[in-house]
């Protein structure tokens, strides 16, 4: 009981001090959650598609002035040729590009700000995002756009949008073919409301594809349920003439949950999506 006593004559007496003591504690405590929170959700990165575990991200290794520089574009025929040498373990893959950074599109002459991509016909199938309506096959065919959900009821409200016309930039029209779920805040991808046909960017001419250069793809890759991601890049090695490893090359898979960590990307430093594209000089 006299312990207690002297207690509660300390907190009388030092009331104005605990108080601060109390308050400081209470902050240091909501900093912390959120600190932690925050962590927490860097760390479920790119976990929001579909069997996540088995998609992967191509990783490229440049050897140049004396220094290896590790990417996340490569060149663009290296997913197509690890698929056609190891259909035994690659379920599919994808290829995209990635220049149209808060590109502008026109619906209705209505201006619509959103990241865009290029892609083929089996991203959303490699990546794991649903297909709310339209044939992704469509994306084999130049002009051709799939455009999010949220983008869709922006610009055409309660209007069926397939078959739609969107303007690039008051340049360019293209024929919208289908919808696609819209990519969660955890995804790489999150913020882009537009993923054009491939086929575009051939007809246009946007960017070389080729072993000799025209190095800013970015490739995914989805294996088959039970393959072990070291047998895969094992066999990758041995394609060393098919896939360009050479002295100055060296290309890998690496999980897709692991892209944002190995190449020092975070959302605590800038919100906008960062998948971006970048050139080798």
């Amino acid at each position: 009981m006299r312990q207690l006593y002297y207690t509660l004559q300390t907190l009388i007496r030092g009331k104005g001090s605990n108080l601060i003591k109390i308050v400081s504690l209470g902050l240091g405590l909501a900093v912390s959650i959120l600190i932690f929170s925050r962590q927490a959700f860097e760390l479920n990165y790119d976990t929001c598609y579909k069997d996540h575990e088995r998609l992967c991200l191509v990783k490229t290794v440049w050897h140049y002035n004396n220094e290896y520089h590790p990417s996340h574009i490569t060149l663009g025929p290296v997913a197509g040729t690890i698929a056609e040498n190891l259909p035994d373990e690659v379920e599919s893959v994808t290829v995209t590009q990635q220049w149209w950074s808060n590109s502008a599109w026109f619906a209705n002459e209505r201006r619509f700000q959103t990241n865009a991509m290029t892609a083929d016909s089996c991203f959303f199938a490699t990546m794991g995002i649903d297909v709310v309506s339209g044939d992704p096959r469509e994306l084999n065919n130049p002009e051709v756009v799939f455009i999010s959900r949220e983008l869709a009821g922006s610009m055409f409200a309660d209007k069926n949008p397939i078959g739609q016309t969107v303007v690039y930039n008051k340049q360019m029209p293209m024929t919208v073919k289908g919808i696609f779920e819209d990519f969660p805040e955890n995804s790489s991808f999150y913020g882009s409301g537009v993923v054009m046909s491939l086929a575009t960017s051939f007809k246009h001419h946007w960017g070389y594809w080729g072993w000799g250069g025209g190095d800013s793809y970015m490739s995914f890759v989805r294996l088959r349920p039970g393959v072990q991601l070291d047998d895969v890049n094992t066999r990758i090695e041995k394609l060393a003439e098919q896939v360009r490893k050479s002295d100055d090359v060296f290309i890998s898979l690496v999980p897709i949950r692991d892209y944002r960590m190995e190449f020092g990307i975070s959302t605590m430093l800038s919100h906008e999506p960062s998948c971006q594209s970048y050139r080798r000089t």
